[in-house]
């Protein structure tokens, strides 16, 4: 964090123009206090983007200093993959009109298009639209944010008991581990193989991801 407020003091020319932080980041499983990092920003009148993929709808989000946030309709939403979406401040939103490189992230003319008549501007994903209405569904009757946490957490602390009986190592310290993702170290044991352990959990409907730490 000081360092962040440095490199953002240090830019009087306002060559930064906004800070970009991941709130659960996937190779890890650190949880970030984007929170924080917004008010930051938001001290140096910058904007803030706030990738979400792996965290919205498990993890709580404040937005009071935050301009855009970016998800999926899959992941701790619950749906299937199909496409994205963006909880964007209105007045940042407009400010960025005509500034996008490309015509398939604009985000104000999709936002246009949808005010006028309610369409996408191209085949909108009606199967992934549909499942993600009853993700929504579902997420309600779990509690939502609440309930679905809750969940996860203690998913989690069952795995993290089972990992350690079985004499695995957490990658990070437990004041930095998050629930989402847990990624553990590659065992010293001369028996240990890798290929083996996921085909094993493969063989008992577990898939696991090869991480890139």
């Amino acid at each position: 964090m000081p360092e962040v407020e440095r490199v953002l003091a240090e830019d009087r020319e306002g060559k930064i123009s906004h800070l970009a932080i991941v709130q659960s980041e996937t190779t890890s499983g650190i949880i970030n206090d984007v929170e924080a990092f917004g008010a930051l920003a938001s001290k140096y009148g910058r904007s803030t983007i706030v990738d979400a993929m792996s965290s919205f709808g498990a993890v709580p989000l404040d937005f009071k200093h935050l301009d855009y946030m970016i998800t999926s309709a899959n992941k701790c939403i619950e749906g299937i993959p199909g496409f994205s979406f963006t909880i964007a401040r209105k007045a940042a939103l407009n400010k960025a009109t005509r500034k996008s490189s490309t015509l398939s992230l604009d985000i104000k003319g999709q936002v246009k298009g949808l005010d006028s008549d309610g369409q996408f501007r191209w085949t909108p994903p009606t199967h992934a639209i549909l499942a993600f209405r009853q993700a929504l569904r579902e997420y309600d009757i779990e509690g939502g944010l609440k309930g679905r946490a809750a969940r996860y957490k203690e998913n989690q602390r069952v795995l993290m008991a089972g990992m350690k009986n079985l004499g695995f190592e957490l990658y990070l310290p437990s004041e930095k581990q998050g629930y989402i993702i847990s990624s553990y170290r590659y065992p010293k044991d001369s028996n240990w193989n890798f290929n083996r352990f996921y085909n094993l959990l493969n063989d008992r409907g577990f898939a696991i991801y090869p991480g890139k730490v």
